[in-house]
């Protein structure tokens, strides 16, 4: 009697844990009924576990089944192991994209078994659009911005500018990508730029924006606005310049 009550806790948990993993699961035999699916998957395909265990089929439950496949295959070539991305389908046509991946196991006198996993790909495909246009924007506003934006790392070293900063200092439109930032500082002005720079803490912007004199590829002098910012448990730092050039003229 302890055995059998070990046994039946130990198969209630491994049921437990099928059931509620974020994952589908699911078996299918040669005819591509189903002989096994979890809550996960069965939640997703709107029906419940009853109805796709005593009448549901695996290819009525693909938006566009493949052709010339077998009843138990998601993939039109078949094999033993099969990866896809698809549109499942439930009775009442909602759709979602789903990653499948299947393996098939062929048992004595012809019998076939499935061991399918499915991931729902909505929400991933959701936060990666969402991300993409968010990168989207950023850019605009930073290759669009009226002043120039420059990231360097914590030795000082150009990784990314706006087109803004290429205009202020590289007229010529040289990439100065991997170019020390002080390089194109006035060397009189070099120790007081450094000395702010790197007294920025990290996640703290600069106490007070100070002016500073950039040289130009070209060799000409403009001076400019200097804000400064270091992002927190990273080892870059943001530049803003501000060209002060018509006020100085005024």
């Amino acid at each position: 009697r302890e055995i059998d009550r070990s046994v039946r806790q130990e198969r209630e948990k491994l049921i437990d844990f099928t059931d509620n993993a974020p994952v589908g699961f699911f078996s299918v035999n040669e005819d591509g009924r189903f002989i096994f699916v979890n809550a996960t998957l069965a939640r997703w395909l709107g029906n419940d576990i009853d109805s796709l265990l005593s009448k549901g089929t695996l290819h009525s439950y693909l938006e566009k089944p493949p052709l010339d496949a077998a009843p138990y295959d998601v993939a039109e070539q078949g094999g033993a192991r099969q990866v896809v991305e698809l549109k499942m389908k439930g009775p009442g046509g909602r759709t979602f994209l789903a990653s499948i991946n299947q393996a098939v196991v062929r048992e004595s006198e012809g019998e076939v078994r499935t061991r399918g996993v499915v991931h729902d790909l909505t929400n991933e495909r959701e936060m990666r659009q969402a991300l993409k246009a968010s990168e989207d924007k950023f850019q605009r506003f930073f290759d669009e911005a009226p002043l120039g934006i420059v990231m360097v790392d914590l030795d000082g070293v150009v990784k990314d500018t706006n087109a803004a900063f290429l205009n202020l200092v590289s007229p010529d439109n040289k990439d100065i990508e991997g170019h020390e930032i002080k390089d194109f500082v006035v060397k009189d002005g070099r120790t007081k730029f450094e000395r702010a720079l790197y007294a920025i803490e990290p996640g703290r912007r600069m106490d007070t924006p100070i002016e500073v004199s950039l040289l130009t590829t070209s060799g000409s002098e403009i001076m400019v606005q200097m804000h400064a910012r270091r992002f927190k448990q990273s080892d870059s730092i943001v530049l803003h310049f501000i060209d002060l050039t018509e006020q100085k003229n005024l």
